[in-house]
């Protein structure tokens, strides 16, 4: 970026060139105090085009760094008079090619010209020290297409003078408007504005959209109010009020919600919030019961302060937990997750009511204990036939021998003799290495005689614990229950 007193002195520099520059139709430079008109035209009668057939006005730059003069195609007004003196406007085009050029004098300017035949299409670039009329070389037109400044500080500048600028009373119609730097500026041929922006104030209306450098729209905001974005990192505080997300997301992070607190009587709307302190003395609690709530998880903790009673306002709706459904819950000293449950269709679909999904003790006075879990459990129902088992186990395995996925029910029994069973579970469950590291509690229902047994462990191994039933020092077939659990992470 050059300094403002560099730009000015290479505008002076301009200045004086243009002066030298001997152009057709124009005398000599003037230097009022104020100039006062009705309309002014600043600039040449030619212009850089696209093509012959359908021309369109396209910028022409000379490249400095390369030292090269692209080519293109020059439209020219002519202006005519017919026989009867009407004025009327001929165009000529000229097309040429690419022109290398050389500056080995640094304190010097050089004029850039495109020298092209009065009569025909034949035409060149020409640089030049001198400044050269227009008619001055017979056969050809010597048209100014711009200015190579001198050297300031190792740097050269280019001045194009293609085009025009028109002032009108209220309106000015040009091609670009630059910044003194030459960094920012308004390209209104080409539609685009470059640098750096800053609005302090004020209102834009209508779309405004972002394009990658292929054409593709990558962001914008809608005159609705609306914002998208393909990519987009936002930081800060984000308020939105209302809303839906109707595309998959992927959150990498954590998401907080903190907590906030309700008393007795208030609507668990929560806004943004999600996870609620249940406050103050015992009373009732709300909670909206619409689809808005469809989907939604609220965990809601009450300690030490009472029970409180959240209770459905109609039959219509409902609480369903362990199993049932529910018209209230009831609970103290408890940490309480909610799963809102409705239709799929948001906008006309039904509201079912709220599904307890987790439930869990929390400063309690009391010592409650530690939840147990089991690797599984069942019935076994054994006969001098035979035996039965009824099981449910914690998880599927992959049996090896099948090659397959092995769903529940997973255990087996047999009948080792009279009273006396063998319950085998899969290997898989790696339930200790060398010594087996679970328990079977398990308790004797009735014989086949319908008197009452009881149920003891005989035998433990790594794949299977077997049972043995009586009512007497004799056993007897019957029935028992039993349940396993994994003592590795306690014992």
């Amino acid at each position: 970026m050059e300094s403002g007193f560099g730009l000015t002195k290479m505008a002076q520099g301009e200045y004086i060139y243009y002066d030298k520059a001997m152009l057709e139709n124009f005398t000599e430079g003037i230097a009022p105090a104020t100039v006062r008109a009705m309309m002014m035209f600043l600039g040449s009668d030619f212009r850089f085009v696209d093509s012959k057939e359908n021309p369109t006005f396209v910028t022409h730059e000379v490249d400095l760094v390369n030292c090269v003069i692209p080519g293109g195609t020059i439209q020219y007004a002519d202006s005519k008079k017919s026989e009867k003196g009407v004025e009327y406007v001929e165009y000529k085009y000229w097309t040429l090619a690419d022109h290398t050029f050389a500056t080995e004098k640094p304190e010097k300017g050089y004029y850039v010209y495109a020298q092209v035949a009065t009569d025909g299409s034949a035409g060149e670039f020409l640089v030049s020290e001198s400044a050269k009329g227009k008619l001055d070389d017979a056969g050809y037109y010597n048209l100014l297409v711009g200015i190579i400044n001198s050297e300031y500080n190792g740097l050269r500048s280019y001045a194009s003078l293609v085009g025009f600028t028109e002032i009108l009373p209220g309106m000015v119609r040009t091609d670009k408007i630059v910044s003194k730097d030459g960094d920012t500026y308004f390209d209104l041929q080409n539609n685009e504005i470059v640098g750096r922006m800053r609005f302090l104030d004020g209102l834009i209306s209508g779309d405004i959209s972002i394009q990658d450098s292929d054409g593709r729209e990558t962001a914008g905001i809608k005159s609705d109010g609306s914002f998208f974005a393909t990519k987009a990192t936002i930081s800060g505080n984000i308020s939105a009020e209302s809303g839906n997300i109707t595309e998959n997301v992927t959150v990498k992070g954590s998401i907080v919600r903190p907590f906030i607190d309700a008393h007795p009587d208030e609507t668990l709307k929560t806004g943004s919030h999600d996870h609620v302190y249940l406050r103050g003395s015992t009373g009732a609690f709300n909670l909206v019961w619409d689809q808005t709530q469809n989907g939604r998880v609220i965990t809601l903790i009450r300690d030490g302060d009472g029970f409180v009673t959240i209770t459905a306002p109609s039959s219509k709706y409902a609480f369903f937990e362990d199993g049932k459904r529910k018209s209230f819950i009831n609970f103290s000293n408890r940490i309480v997750q909610l799963l809102g449950v409705g239709d799929q269709d948001l906008e006309n679909g039904e509201f079912r009511g709220w599904a307890v999904i987790s439930s869990e003790y929390y400063e309690t006075f009391e010592t409650l204990g530690k939840t147990v879990k089991a690797l599984c459990y069942g019935k076994v129902v054994g006969t001098e036939d035979g035996a039965t088992i009824t099981s449910n186990c914690f998880d599927d395995y992959y049996n090896r021998e099948k090659e397959a996925i092995v769903s529940g029910n997973s255990l087996t029994v047999s009948r080792l003799a009279k009273g006396e069973y063998r319950i085998e579970f899969p290997t898989e469950w790696n339930i200790g290495n060398i010594s087996p590291d679970y328990v079977v509690i398990c308790t004797g229902g009735l014989s086949t005689s319908g008197r009452g047994v009881f149920a003891s462990v005989q035998n433990q191994t790594t794949s299977y614990f077997d049972i043995r039933l009586a009512d007497d020092a004799s056993a007897n077939d019957g029935t028992f229950y039993f349940q396993m659990l994994n003592t590795g992470a306690w014992l």
